[in-house]
């Protein structure tokens, strides 16, 4: 009896002041253990997605179901009009064998759970009763969000989530996506050759997945991953050095044939409606074309940065300012700070509102005055100028990371090309500080989760694990380590793993509206970490290193 008074108090206490939006962060011995069952998890699935496309058990259920489905729609339809309904009308459902797979006999019985279901409302309609227009469609959907297949233009994203999640390169999977990526491209060549790539996420991609694959290939022990991949590019054979440059190709003149389609005033290396978050996905495709040592058009790069400059809002709320290494300082400090051995003392100032050199780095010391330095201008989904765009578009955080992420990368390969100006340079440095400032002000918007039972929903935000792996990419490239003193990537790995459903996947389709195997690829590239910086190495274990998370470290002696 007397624990009920406490847990009365206990009640009162969840109903006045709410559950925490976000479980507790754990110590990172217990955070790098759940997030490497995690990425064990997820992979498994996403193998089991790609090994999905030759199991005809599966996809002959999945393609009957369908149909019927459609024949159940059209008879609801003809009811509801008073017509002859078609036959068969009903059709009872049928036994089955056990799946010898765990997750795709899982993956059958939510196909007999929606059989059941397409069976009662066969013989309701078949009583002449009246069947709702949303039961039908509710089923349509809980069956599209079952990933029955891999498409083409899917194999590059779901192929770079398992290489930074431990998959071997020559494995008979990654066999299966690398004929898929290029499957795709070749679609989308013409017969004269030529390529032309708008408000396309797959071809950028494809340029990313090639760079993790012969990375992979070529780790050995003792070589980091810029050593493996430098020696990846030597080693380039001519059929995919001329297939990855025909990919650089087609998005150049697929951002020519944009800017006249939209009959731009200014001619805007832009993708798509135009929009920020496709034009991120190129730049990091192109950073992954010159690392390979591919041609690519420096005034291309500049051009885009000129696009993304001109979308940021004019004016922000003053936020408090602290550290972002690749705003305050120039890409030749960074690498002279990365060959004084300096980059993890860098990065452990990162963020904070302090930043002390050191002699052998080479670097004038400077004061920063902190406040008043630092804006919150965040980026809209549109590239455009204020005065061509409609006063109801608004800055997102989605966009805000992606627009970051583009500015820090042409910073860097105008850099690489000692081709970027004095005052270009000073117009991204003012940019990439206040976008980052308006991430850290928004950051809480991606942590306002929801309780159920003994699990968490993200909140209901669209492409919302897109925004995580987006956010990690940005932080990546400007080394910040923490957001205004907030550990942005631990934050993140816990509210992700919390996610994580019984399969392995992050299926939220209903809340966030990413396909499964979509919003799982973009967890995993968040946990793996996987993003090549500007300066120094990956921060996650599995790329970093080239040994498997999932294995012990050896002492350092």
């Amino acid at each position: 009896m007397r624990a009920f008074p406490l847990l009365v108090w206990m009640m009162l206490v969840c109903i006045c002041f709410g559950a925490p939006p976000i479980p507790k962060v754990p110590s990172e011995k217990r955070l790098r253990m759940m997030v490497a069952k995690a990425l064990e998890r997820g992979r498994a699935y996403l193998k089991v997605v790609v090994s999905l496309t030759g199991d005809r058990a599966f996809r002959s259920r999945y393609k009957a179901l369908k149909l019927r489905l459609a024949h159940l729609s059209i008879n609801r339809h003809r009811a509801e009009k008073g017509q002859k309904l078609l036959r068969p009308v009903v059709t009872p459902p049928k036994k089955r064998k056990k799946h010898p797979n765990r997750l795709i006999e899982g993956f059958m019985k939510e196909l007999d759970r929606i059989e059941r279901r397409a069976y009662e409302l066969e013989r309701a309609l078949a009583a002449g009763k009246r069947v709702d227009a949303k039961d039908v469609s509710a089923l349509t959907r809980r069956l599209y969000r079952i990933p029955a297949e891999m498409r083409d233009r899917e194999a590059a994203l779901i192929g770079l989530a398992l290489l930074r999640a431990g998959e071997p390169p020559d494995s008979d999977d990654m066999k299966t996506l690398i004929s898929k990526a290029k499957n795709y491209i070749k679609k989308r060549t013409s017969a004269e050759g030529k390529t032309q790539f708008y408000y396309d996420y797959s071809a950028p991609l494809t340029l990313m997945f090639w760079e993790e694959l012969l990375a992979r290939r070529g780790m050995r022990s003792g070589l980091t991953y810029r050593m493996s991949l430098k020696q990846a590019a030597a080693s380039l054979s001519p059929d995919d050095k001329k297939f990855l440059q025909s990919i650089v190709d087609g998005l150049v003149s697929g951002a020519a044939f944009n800017a006249t389609r939209h009959k731009a005033k200014q001619k805007f290396w832009v993708w798509g409606a135009p929009d920020n978050s496709c034009t991120q996905f190129v730049m990091m495709g192109l950073r992954c074309a010159l690392n390979l040592g591919l041609k690519v058009p420096t005034e291309v790069v500049e051009q885009a940065a000129q696009a993304v400059l001109s979308s940021q809002q004019e004016k922000g709320e003053r936020v408090k300012w602290f550290f972002v290494p690749f705003a305050e300082l120039s890409y030749d400090e960074l690498k002279r700070i990365e060959d004084s051995n300096g980059v993890e003392r860098l990065l452990e100032q990162s963020g904070t509102r302090r930043f002390r050199t050191r002699p052998d780095w080479g670097i004038q010391r400077r004061r920063y005055r902190r406040e008043g330095r630092m804006q919150a201008r965040g980026f809209p989904y549109s590239v455009r100028p204020s005065s061509q765009r409609r006063p109801s578009i608004s800055p997102r955080l989605s966009t805000t990371v992606g627009g970051v992420c583009s500015l820090a990368i042409a910073k860097a390969l105008l850099s690489r090309q000692h081709a970027l100006k004095k005052a270009l340079e000073e117009r991204l440095n003012r940019a990439i500080r206040d976008g980052c400032g308006y991430i850290a002000k928004h950051f809480d918007n991606l942590l306002n989760l929801k309780k159920r039972r003994n699990s968490y929903l993200p909140p209901s935000s669209h492409w919302y694990f897109y925004t995580w792996w987006a956010l990690e990419r940005a932080c990546a490239m400007t080394l910040l380590e923490r957001l205004a003193g907030r550990d942005w990537w631990r934050i993140g790995a816990t509210v992700i793993v919390h996610l994580q459903k019984k399969d392995g996947s992050w299926n939220h389709q209903g809340i966030t509206g990413e396909q499964s195997t979509i919003a799982t690829a973009f967890a995993m590239l968040f946990l793996a970490r996987g993003t090549l910086p500007v300066v120094g190495e990956p921060r996650g274990d599995v790329v970093a290193t080239g040994s498997s998370m999932f294995k012990k470290k050896p002492k350092k002696k």
